[in-house]
């Protein structure tokens, strides 16, 4: 078992004051599972309303609610988690020629309808699609996973200047560089025109070991393989995902694992003066488990 120490900030500037805001946050690291969530602690500037709820895929969002003028909003969320050591290859194959059949068939397509379709994150073409390596008749589903996840790792470049937070997967064919929101919308998006449920996931990567991706929230995605179920991969590390990584909340993209969404109501014309977040991930030992726990 591995055990974390996790740090969320987030800080923003107004240049006038805000009359009214309510913000949602989907930061909590995920319970169950793989992972066990043993202490959380949140703080806020915004000392009104906070409480969570269980969005539909039972993850935790905070939301926070205030009528108080304000001009700066601090934010700060500290987590305990214990996570299981995980092999990813861990499991039987099942046999070649029954994935092309399981994938294929009307029940599958309809009960992993939300993810399959496409979004606008996700969208591409047939053309575009043909760029990357295809599923076959005969071939595992994980085999051709492994596949698709070594392409896009070799032939995108992982660079934080060249996309945005509204860029999408047909922007990432073009561009061929991106930070890993870009790599796994890519894989979303060719995995689906395969015939293949994958679903975007937010979350937490261990700091230290020369992870791609790790200085922030990171994001990998999970497909579904028959007769195994929900597998994690990494496109922006080239990994299947194990203990080093730290799952928050999935959904079909970006859209519902958005780590901040707010609205504000301000009380003249407003502009955000700067916004910034910082995450940490420590790995602890037994002892100072114990000290942070106190």
């Amino acid at each position: 078992m591995k055990s974390y120490k996790i740090t969320y900030k987030k800080y923003t500037e107004y240049s006038s004051l805000i009359g009214e805001a309510t913000y949602e946050l989907l930061v909590i690291p995920k319970n169950g599972y793989t992972q066990t969530v043993t202490h959380t602690r949140i703080e806020s500037s915004l000392e009104d309303e906070l409480f969570t709820y269980k969005n539909k895929y039972d993850s935790d969002v905070i939301r926070i609610r205030t009528v108080k003028p304000f001009s700066e909003f601090h934010f700060s969320l500290e987590s305990l988690v214990n996570k299981a050591e995980i092999n990813p290859f861990d499991f039987m194959l099942p046999e070649a020629v029954k994935d092309w059949e399981v994938i294929q068939s009307p029940d599958f397509k309809i009960n992993y309808y939300p993810f399959l379709r496409k979004t606008p994150f996700t969208s591409t073409s047939k053309e575009e699609c043909s760029t990357m390596p295809q599923f076959k008749k005969g071939q595992r589903v994980f085999d051709y996973l492994i596949e698709l996840n070594g392409t896009i790792y070799n032939n995108l470049e992982f660079c934080t200047e060249s996309t945005d937070v509204y860029s999408t997967a047909k922007d990432v064919i073009k561009l061929k560089r991106g930070v890993c929101q870009d790599f796994s919308h890519l894989f979303i998006a060719i995995a689906r025109c395969n015939g293949i449920p994958a679903r975007y996931v937010s979350g937490y990567l261990s700091q230290g070991g020369g992870f791609v991706g790790d200085a922030f929230m990171h994001s990998w995605i999970e497909a579904y393989v028959p007769k195994i179920g929900w597998k994690g991969f990494d496109p922006t590390n080239n990994l299947l995902c194990e203990s080093n990584y730290i799952k928050v909340a999935h959904g079909v993209d970006y859209t519902e694992c958005a780590p901040i969404k707010g609205i504000i109501i301000s009380t003249g014309e407003s502009n955000t003066l700067s916004s910034d977040y910082s995450v940490s991930v420590s790995t602890l030992s037994y002892a100072n488990l114990e000290n942070a726990q106190q």
